[in-house]
């Protein structure tokens, strides 16, 4: 049995798993992150990503079992300017935001490099809420797209 166990052992060690093939999505995955939101209600996973050059991509996750889908997408110069101004604005937000207890299943997790808020619909600071309410019409917008 336990030459058994060491022959098997020792089978497959010169294979290779098999290669991810890259695919051209026509963003550009090099371009810093200039912020990303993810909104979560109940078992929808949205997550919105913009870099600095206004290339984006939106991944939709519901349930387990669908997988991620994902929409990539190019902002024009003047929604990229104001959503530069929006990030901008959000440094001068308190770093710790509670999220509060909402009735509202809906939560919001936004990464402006370096900071993170984490809130709730009905719950989004002042400062926060022109951020947030940007981010997620570009979900519903990019959302009907794809």
């Amino acid at each position: 049995m336990i030459l058994l166990v060491i022959t098997l052992a020792a089978c497959g060690g010169s294979h290779k798993a098999p290669q991810a093939v890259p695919t051209h999505t026509g963003a550009t995955p090099h371009a810093p992150q200039l912020v990303s939101m993810r909104r979560t209600d109940g078992a929808t996973w949205e997550t919105l990503v913009i870099r600095t050059d206004g290339t984006g991509d939106l991944g939709i996750f519901i349930g387990e079992w669908s997988g991620t889908k994902h929409h990539e997408f190019r902002l024009a110069l003047d929604e990229l300017a104001r959503l530069k101004r929006l990030v901008n604005a959000a440094e001068r937000v308190p770093q710790l935001v509670d999220a509060g207890t909402s009735a509202s299943s809906v939560t919001y997790v936004i990464f402006a490099p370096p900071r993170v808020f984490l809130t709730a619909k009905g719950h989004v600071p002042r400062q926060l809420a022109p951020l947030t309410a940007t981010l997620s019409g570009l979900i519903d917008q990019q959302e009907g797209v794809s």
